[in-house]
């Protein structure tokens, strides 16, 4: 491993000395030319010669400044979310599978196949919405950026749709606009695609019932808030194979605008440093504004999510959350519910758990914001987090991850896909005849939408 990780960050060194692969770096993180501060607040950084990582293995977050050191470092490269002229809006779709987790970089012609149908269907609802991202080829799937910038409609939008906690700023209202504005999103694609796609399609990285490969529509980016955020930079590398998967026979990748190409014509040009650099020579990496977006906005009001997100928030501001912590009862749930809340280092950060915590609580009378009260209960002790909750807001990330999966139920997205039997499939289940049922609540269901026009 040694040897292949030395030559590895050899070839990076090399590679980041290439003009046109700098250039557009500072492309990417939006600085408007040569010598120019670029908009993005921060950097962070991932591998190199200095293993870099944060203690739960993200990237680690460096000033401004420290570019050519990490770039001299062979380093990935991330630029922060928080962008000083307006809001990114950025989500991931990602092929997974949780037994073999290589399987992308081993077999990435065949992973990609099974992400294309998914693809389309992103790009064809961003397009209905008039946006263009910036689409990045990543290890193991794509990337879509854009920017509203600060001082448009759609900038100003985001600051009203966004969550409005005392303690939060401008940015921050907009970065969670921006997340719940993407979520009604996928939501269309997850509808549109699901039946296509070659490979189940889940929303966060949660394994289908009986495991195997799926494809992952993902907006973690928006489970913390906008200033502890990062994504990887246009023309990086991404080494993550290499640092968690020691021996791999490609031990690293390029991070590439797709451009035009179809992807296969990448996945030769993602491996090979000379290649991709003369690929920089060539294609852009500066990420789009949209300064409107008036029929997202209009769907998004008029949606059964909206009015689930009302709903989410006025609980919390109304202060009747605080004792959500004194109500659990862990003899009360099915064990694949109350371990996650008893023992939550790792299980509770864990998206699978998170979702099994959020609608079995939901299932049985509980409220989502209590539910999100009650799991920033558990990230708020001392479960031996080490520095986590200090660079991260626990609230932040509970709320994040309830709203998310207990949304899609709402609107009919976990339809017949909660159950004992799928709990064991996923191997969430350790008990037979638990004496819980999780199926009725979804029986029947109605959507948001129906639930606010018969409130109306």
């Amino acid at each position: 491993m040694t040897m292949i990780a030395d030559r590895t960050h050899a070839e990076l060194s090399r590679y980041y000395g290439s003009p046109a692969v700098r250039a557009r770096i500072d492309e990417f993180c939006g600085a408007p030319g040569p010598g120019a501060p670029p908009s993005a607040r921060h950097l962070a950084g991932y591998g190199g010669t200095r293993w870099l990582h944060e203690p739960e293995g993200g990237p680690a977050r460096r000033p401004l400044a420290a570019l050519s050191q990490l770039l001299d470092q062979g380093a990935d490269v991330y630029r922060s979310l928080a962008d000083r002229e307006g809001t990114l809006l950025a989500f991931d779709l990602l092929y997974a599978h949780p037994s073999d987790p290589y399987e992308p970089y081993r077999e990435p012609a065949r992973c990609f196949e099974r992400l294309e149908g998914v693809h389309r269907e992103v790009l064809a609802a961003l397009a209905r919405r008039g946006v263009t991202p910036l689409v990045l080829m990543g290890g193991r799937g794509y990337h879509y950026v854009s920017r509203a910038p600060a001082g448009s409609d759609l900038h100003r939008a985001l600051r009203s749709l966004g969550a409005r906690p005392g303690r939060s700023s401008d940015a921050q209202r907009a970065h969670d606009g921006a997340g719940r504005l993407l979520e009604l999103l996928l939501h269309e694609v997850m509808r549109s695609a699901s039946a296509s796609s070659s490979v189940p399609l889940r929303l966060a990285e949660v394994p289908p019932p009986g495991g195997g490969p799926f494809a992952c529509l993902d907006l973690a980016a928006y489970a913390d808030d906008v200033a502890d955020r990062a994504v990887r930079c246009a023309f990086s590398s991404d080494q993550k194979a290499l640092l968690t998967r020691p021996g791999c026979a490609s031990a690293c990748v390029f991070v590439l605008p797709i451009g035009e190409r179809p992807y296969g014509e990448l996945l030769a040009v993602r491996t090979d440093p000379h290649a991709a650099s003369r690929w920089a020579e060539a294609v852009p990496a500066a990420i789009p504004d949209v300064a409107e977006a008036p029929g997202w906005l209009r769907d998004y009001s008029g949606s059964g999510l909206a009015f689930f997100h009302a709903e989410f928030d006025a609980a919390g501001e109304a202060g009747t959350l605080t004792h959500a912590d004194e109500l659990f009862d862990a003899e009360a749930l099915p064990s694949c519910a109350s371990l996650p809340l008893r023992f939550p280092n790792p299980w509770l950060l864990h998206p699978r758990h998170l979702r099994t915590v959020s609608l079995a609580l939901w299932s049985m009378g509980w409220h989502p914001g209590a539910i999100a009260a009650l799991v920033r209960s558990r990230y708020e002790r001392d479960y031996d987090w080490g520095s986590l909750w200090q660079r991260h807001d626990a609230g932040t990330r509970a709320a994040f991850h309830v709203r998310l999966f207990c949304g899609a139920a709402a609107e009919g997205l976990e339809d017949g896909a909660f159950s004992c039997e799928t709990q064991a499939q996923n191997g969430l289940c350790r008990h037979d005849g638990c004496g819980y049922d999780l199926a009725p609540m979804f029986r029947g269901l109605r959507s948001r939408r129906a639930r606010s026009e018969a409130h109306a």
